[in-house]
């Protein structure tokens, strides 16, 4: 009975994105910038460091790199692979900041977000809580 209605579901999700082109448009612009203001934090964390010599878009496109590497790995969180990868990879471009710069990095790309997030979920929470 679950599979039936989730194959419903399913049926009808497909056959509203076929309907509405837009939709996925918007979607996929939306998730872009999202992923590209999110990649933009390393080349931020990069000039707080008052570093100069890599153009922004190298560290765009190294920070994507590692998002995509660890997306693509089915680990659960994959926050470990991600830091390592981090600390492979910017090693030419952070040299001896490196670990400062992964955890200032990490902590305003993800973990800022996962804070964000709860306060979000706990104030939704609280609001329908006292609604009813």
């Amino acid at each position: 009975k679950k599979l039936l209605e989730s194959m419903e579901v399913y049926r009808e999700t497909a056959a509203y994105l076929k309907d509405h082109k837009k939709v996925i448009f918007h979607v996929i612009l939306i998730t872009f910038a999202q992923r590209m203001a999110l990649f933009t934090v390393t080349w931020m964390v990069y000039l707080a460091f008052g570093m100069s010599g890599t153009s922004m878009w190298d560290v765009v496109l190294l920070q994507a790199v590692i998002s995509v590497s660890v997306d693509m790995l089915p680990l659960p969180g994959g926050m470990g692979i991600s830091e390592s990868l981090f600390l492979k990879i910017f090693a030419p471009v952070f040299g001896s900041v490196l670990l400062p710069a992964m955890v200032l990095s990490r902590g305003l790309g993800y973990y800022s977000q996962l804070l964000i997030s709860a306060l979000f979920t706990v104030v939704a929470q609280l609001y329908y809580t006292l609604r009813r």
